[in-house]
C-alpha cells in the first residue's frame, strides 16, 4: 500500500492523468455536497435557524425579504 501511494504521489507531481483518483475525487465531491445540504435540510426543518432572543433579532426598520420571521 505504501509503494502504491509513493507513486500515486510521483504520477501526481509528474502531471500524469489518474483515473480511479478522478473518480474517488468526483465522489467524495458529490457526497460532500449531498451530505451538507442534507444537513442543512434538517437544522432548518428542527428550527435551528429562528431568533431565539430579541438580541439576534435584526434590527427594526430593515426589510428582511428572505427571513420573514
Amino acid at each position: 500500500m505504501g509503494n502504491y501511494l509513493n507513486q500515486l504521489r510521483l504520477k501526481i507531481r509528474e502531471g500524469e492523468y489518474d483515473e480511479p483518483l478522478e473518480r474517488l475525487f468526483n465522489v467524495t465531491l458529490i457526497s460532500a455536497v449531498l451530505g451538507f445540504f442534507t444537513a442543512y435540510c434538517i437544522m432548518f426543518q428542527l428550527g435551528c435557524f429562528e431568533y431565539y432572543s430579541d438580541v439576534l433579532k435584526p434590527a427594526t426598520g430593515i426589510v428582511w425579504p428572505v427571513f420573514p420571521n
